[in-house]
């Protein structure tokens, strides 16, 4: 069955789709957190509480309210039966055991916005960043590769922040989907920009690689990395899902278990075809 009329549910479980989801949070006040409080755990509780700001707890609380969401409207669990341990970087990642599924998810977090991205069987990585990051970007900095800051030296000087930001995206997604975190060296990784592409990368992360970014508001920049297990086509798909439209499925608990689909539909951002990396160039 083509991807693109399959059952979004069934394209998620039989690994042809990765889904996305960014919701602004700018204006959710305590109401909102009050009502997304209770899908949480203990834990995420207890981290939430040691924000010392509230527009730097709200998106915490959000992203991972949104991880749970996602996860139940794929497999059909309620959202705050999800149980996370961390992996050796901390990140969150499933408890073993919960799911007959091979379900991986990742999710970021920024002042006004936060993003989850789920899927099966797939390395998957995402990242959100408020454009005012990029006055702290170096263009010269050596998280660059030299086409890359050639590309930016090649712009505008008022549009190499926002191009710097999109690399910085893209970057942490595809760092968070390789599972090595931080300890992955921006600076072996390359990209081209609109549409994204990766243009070079150390051998250990070659491979099938499916990028998509978007700005979901003026503000934010969001960058989603995949790495494809196998050669079968995946469609990656980013929507918007509205602040009170994640409370009200939130407060929904008795949906969990039918076959409906109240996330709002799918509308593909990026269809990429499978794309073979290679390794830097050494000089």
């Amino acid at each position: 069955m083509n991807v693109e009329t399959e059952d979004r549910t069934q394209a998620l479980r039989k690994g042809r789709l990765v889904l996305a989801c960014a919701t602004p949070c700018d204006t959710a006040g305590p109401a909102a957190v009050n009502r997304l409080s209770p899908l949480l755990g203990a834990e995420e509780l207890a981290r939430a509480g040691r924000f010392r700001f509230a527009q730097d707890q709200i998106p915490f609380l959000f992203a991972h309210a949104l991880a749970r969401v996602m996860l139940s409207r794929l497999l059909r669990r309620p959202p705050r039966d999800w149980e996370f341990v961390a992996d050796g970087l901390g990140r969150p990642r499933l408890r073993p055991g919960q799911t007959r599924y091979a379900a991986c998810f990742s999710l970021s977090h920024t002042r006004g916005l936060a993003a989850c991205a789920v899927g099966i069987g797939h390395g998957i990585g995402i990242d959100a960043e408020n454009c005012e990051a990029a006055r702290l970007l170096d263009v010269d900095g050596d998280w660059l590769t030299k086409a890359e800051s050639a590309a930016l030296h090649a712009l505008a000087p008022a549009s190499r922040g926002g191009a710097a930001v999109q690399l910085w995206t893209l970057k942490e997604a595809f760092a968070k989907a390789t599972g090595l975190g931080l300890h992955q060296r921006f600076g072996d990784v390359g990209f081209t920009l609109d549409p994204p592409r990766l243009a070079c990368t150390p051998p250990a992360c070659a491979g099938h690689w499916r990028l998509a970014q978007t700005r979901p508001t003026p503000a934010h920049v969001v960058a989603v990395a995949v790495r494809c297990a196998g050669r079968k086509p995946v469609r990656v798909a980013v929507e918007v899902l509205p602040a009170d439209a994640l409370d009200e499925l939130g407060e929904h608990q008795e949906v969990w278990g039918d076959s409906d689909d109240r996330l709002p539909a799918v509308k593909p951002f990026a269809v990429l075809r499978p794309v073979r990396t290679r390794a830097p160039q050494t000089s």
